[in-house]
């Protein structure tokens, strides 16, 4: 890989032709390799291209952490599209304000945030996760789109602490810088495995995808953090490298 700025789809197709048939992504039961990711992204970019999703539109999304939710981020990326991913928490006035600055015309979420989303005035195409989102099955792949490092690939939502969530616009090359230099301060390799209960509407555990990326390292999403659970989990992954965020560690 280049020690410059890059795009998400840019990472994938390098680390494709890097790492091929190595553990990749691991979500539940789906157990996926370099080279099938970038396979799934270009399918479900098709499947999203043949719903009506271009290049530059953005799609909010509301899950849980799910391999669902990963093809969409790596299908987006690929279609040139925005992911908006929000906080599964948020509901009424905040959910609301959310819906506003996504101003996303297409949104996917488990069946379960549906009636709320509804509730909060959300007007656009809405697919329920499990049942009518787009899927790699669909339709036959796209090449990926010619974005540019500092195209938008993602708008996160801060924690709104003090005032209202804001969305911050996150680039292509964020992501990219993010794996480069973290997976180097960490000294990361093809022989770790990233373990992450952490909501994929979190920055970090959206660029430890970039930090697999860059390495060769397996990422492994896992459920909801739970303290009873928690290291049987790690152990059962075979993790290495553990994200936690400072208020779980007591």
């Amino acid at each position: 890989m280049t020690d410059g700025p890059t795009t998400i789809p840019g990472l994938l197709i390098d680390a494709a032709g890097r790492f091929g048939g190595r553990p990749f992504l691991r979500a539940g039961d789906v157990r996926r390799t370099y080279r099938e990711a970038a396979e799934v992204a270009a399918r479900v970019a098709g499947a999203l291209a043949a719903r009506g999703v271009r290049r530059g539109d953005r799609l909010a999304v509301m899950s849980t952490n799910r391999p669902e939710l990963l093809d969409l981020v790596l299908g987006c990326a690929w279609l040139g599209a925005v992911l908006v991913p929000l906080n599964t928490g948020l509901r009424g006035q905040g959910l609301r304000h959310a819906l506003d600055v996504a101003d996303a015309a297409y949104l996917a979420t488990e069946p379960e945030y549906a009636e709320r989303i509804t509730q909060a005035g959300y007007g656009g195409v809405l697919w329920l996760i499990g049942r009518d989102e787009p899927t790699p099955g669909e339709e036959p792949p796209l090449p990926p789109a010619p974005v540019r490092p500092e195209e938008t690939a993602a708008i996160l939502f801060t924690s709104g602490t003090t005032g209202p969530s804001r969305g911050v616009r996150c680039p292509h090359a964020q992501f990219g810088w993010w794996g480069l230099n973290v997976a180097d301060s960490l000294a990361l390799t093809s022989d770790d495995v990233l373990y992450t209960p952490l909501p994929l509407f979190h920055t970090n555990a959206l660029n430890a995808i970039a930090q697999a990326m860059v390495s060769g390292a397996a990422y492994t999403l896992g459920p909801k953090f739970s303290a009873s659970r928690h290291w049987t989990r790690v152990a059962d992954a075979g993790a290495t490298v553990l994200y936690l965020l400072g208020a779980l560690v007591p």
